[in-house]
C-alpha cells in the first residue's frame, strides 16, 4: 500500500473523529458501566453491559436518562448541515429562531406510540458514538416519508477506519428494547442477519442502504464525502469494497435486579446483582450468534438492563412532548 494512500486513510480517519459529538464521560452520568468490549467466546463479538444508576434514594434515574436522550435528538434527526446553516443565523443575527424551529421539526420525526423503539435508537447511536468512535453518516430520520410510522431498515449507520487493516469500517444499527432478554436478542440478530450475510447484487439490503448513503451521506463536508464515497464507487478500482460490514447491537430490556422501592438497595448491590448476571448473557448471545451464523462478525452487543423498558419509552415521549 502506498505512502499516499496511507496518509489518505489517516486523513479520512481524523476527519471522522473530528465529527464526533458523544464521548464516554457524557452518558455516566446516568449510566454505569460493567464491562466494555468484552470477547464473546468462539466468535468475533463483543460484549457491552452498562446499566441506569440511581439517585440518593435509590430510584432508577430512567427519567434522567430519557431526559438526556431527548437532549440529542436534533443532533441524531437533523442533517449536520441544516444544524450548521441555523448556527450560523444564530452567530450573524443573535436569533435562535431557526435552531428553534429545528428542533420542533425534530420532535415531529418521532412516532407517537408507547411501542416504539426509537427512544432505544437514540440511545444506540449515542453508544457507538461514545464507545466505538464511529460517527453517524447517514441521517436516517430526514428519510421518513410518514412521521407516524418507523423508518423500516437499519436502525443507524456509522462509519470509521480500522487503524490495522486500513478499510473503511461501517457499522449497522439494530435496537432491540423488549421485556424479555432473549426475545431482544433473537429479534436483534435476526435483524442483523439479513445485512451482514447480505450475498451482495443490486437487490440486496445492503447495497439499497449503500445507495441511501451515496445518496444522502451527511458530513457536512464535501471533500470529506467524496473521499468516503470512493470505498464505494466502482469506478474506483484502488477503493471499491475496500469497506467491512459490522454490527452495533443496543439490547434493552427488563432487569428484576433493580428496587422497587427507595431505600431497599444501593448502587453497589444492584451492580453487583447484575455482574453476577452477565455470565448468563453472554451465554445466550454465544448460542444465538453461532444460531445465526454470526459467528464469525465483529458484533459490538451493548447490553442495558432497565428496571422497566415500558417506563423508559414513556418517559423519553414525555421529555419530548409526545404522549403515547
Amino acid at each position: 500500500m502506498s505512502v499516499s494512500a496511507d496518509k489518505a486513510r489517516q486523513e479520512l480517519l481524523d476527519a471522522l473523529d473530528h465529527l464526533l459529538l458523544v464521548t464516554p464521560k457524557d452518558l455516566q452520568s446516568c449510566l454505569q458501566t460493567i464491562v466494555i468490549a468484552d470477547a464473546v467466546e468462539n466468535t468475533a463479538a463483543q460484549f457491552h453491559c452498562h446499566f441506569v444508576t440511581m439517585d440518593g434514594n435509590s430510584v432508577p434515574m430512567v427519567s434522567d436518562l430519557a431526559s438526556m436522550i431527548a437532549d440529542k435528538i436534533l443532533d441524531y434527526s437533523i442533517q449536520r448541515k441544516r444544524i450548521a446553516t441555523a448556527k450560523a443565523i444564530l452567530q450573524t443575527t443573535g436569533s435562535s429562531s431557526a435552531i428553534v424551529r429545528l428542533s420542533r421539526e425534530a420532535r415531529r420525526l418521532f412516532v407517537p406510540s408507547d411501542t416504539s423503539g426509537e427512544a432505544g435508537e437514540i440511545l444506540l447511536y449515542l453508544l457507538i458514538e461514545a464507545y466505538l468512535k464511529s460517527p453517524q453518516v447517514l441521517c436516517k430520520m430526514s428519510l421518513k416519508t410518514n412521521n407516524n410510522v418507523h423508518f423500516h431498515g437499519i436502525d443507524g449507520l456509522h462509519a470509521t477506519v480500522d487503524p490495522k487493516t486500513k478499510h473503511l469500517v461501517l457499522y449497522w444499527g439494530e435496537a432491540k428494547i423488549h421485556g424479555d432478554v432473549h426475545k431482544a436478542v433473537t429479534d436483534a440478530l435476526k435483524g442483523l442477519g439479513s445485512f451482514l450475510l447480505d450475498a451482495g447484487g443490486t437487490a440486496s439490503r445492503q447495497t439499497r442502504d449503500l445507495l441511501l448513503l451515496r445518496d444522502f451521506i451527511d458530513l457536512n463536508d464535501p471533500i470529506l464525502e467524496d473521499a468516503l464515497l470512493k470505498y464505494l464507487d466502482p469506478d474506483q478500482p484502488a477503493y471499491f469494497r475496500q469497506y467491512e460490514c459490522r454490527a452495533a447491537c443496543l439490547i434493552g430490556f427488563d432487569c428484576e435486579h433493580y428496587p422497587s422501592q427507595p431505600h431497599t438497595k444501593d448502587v453497589a448491590g444492584l451492580r453487583n446483582d447484575i455482574q453476577n448476571s452477565v455470565a448468563k448473557w453472554k451465554k445466550s448471545i454465544h448460542d444465538k450468534i453461532h444460531t445465526h451464523q454470526l459467528h464469525s462478525f465483529i458484533i459490538h452487543l451493548f447490553f442495558i438492563p432497565f428496571p422497566s423498558v415500558d417506563e423508559f419509552r414513556a418517559a423519553f415521549l414525555k421529555e419530548i412532548g409526545i404522549n403515547g
